[in-house]
C-alpha cells in the first residue's frame, strides 16, 4: 500500500513539474492548425489584385468580424493607389476552405453600387476554420482578383 502511495505522489509531482514548464498558452481553436495566416478584420481592409490592376477594399461586414453562417459585405473596387474604380465590376466571388479543400455550397450574390462599390450577400461560412474569399473583378483594361482570409469561429 505504501509503495502505491509513493508511486502516486511521484507521478503527481512529475505531472505538476511538466505542466508548469510553459506559461504561454498553446494554439487552440478552429484555426490553430491553419497553414494560411488569416487577416485580422478591420473596416477598410484592402487587398491588392494579383495582377495589380483591380484591388478590393472591404468597407463593412455584417457580422463584423465575419462569422459562421450568412454574412454580407460592402466592398469597393480600387486601383493600385487605393482610388475607386467606378467602371469596374465584380464578376465572381468564391469562398474556399483551404485546409478542407471545399467551398461553401452557396453562391454569393453581388449587387453593384456607385463609384465601384458593391454589396455581396450570401457569404455562407458553413463551418469553423480559415476561409478565403476571392473577389474577381474587371474594368475596361483588365481582369484581376483579390483574396481575403478570415478565421471563422464556431
Amino acid at each position: 500500500m505504501l509503495s502505491r502511495l509513493a508511486f502516486a505522489l511521484a507521478a503527481l509531482s512529475l505531472f505538476s513539474a511538466c505542466s508548469g514548464e510553459s506559461t504561454a498558452p498553446g494554439p487552440s481553436g478552429p484555426c490553430s492548425d491553419a497553414t494560411l495566416a488569416p487577416d485580422e478584420y478591420v473596416a477598410g481592409l484592402t487587398r491588392a489584385g494579383k495582377n495589380g490592376t483591380v484591388g478590393v477594399k472591404l468597407l463593412d461586414a455584417l457580422p463584423a468580424p465575419p462569422a459562421a453562417g450568412s454574412n454580407e459585405w460592402e466592398v469597393q473596387l480600387i486601383d493600385a493607389s487605393n482610388g475607386p474604380l467606378p467602371n469596374a465590376i465584380i464578376t465572381k466571388v468564391r469562398l474556399w476552405m483551404p485546409s478542407h479543400g471545399h467551398g461553401s455550397g452557396v453562391t454569393p450574390t453581388v449587387t453593384p453600387g456607385e463609384n465601384g462599390k458593391a454589396t455581396i450577400k450570401a457569404l455562407e461560412f458553413v463551418m469553423p476554420g480559415v476561409w478565403t474569399v476571392t473577389v474577381s473583378a474587371q474594368n475596361e483594361e483588365a481582369t484581376d482578383e483579390a483574396t481575403f482570409a478570415f478565421c471563422i469561429d464556431g
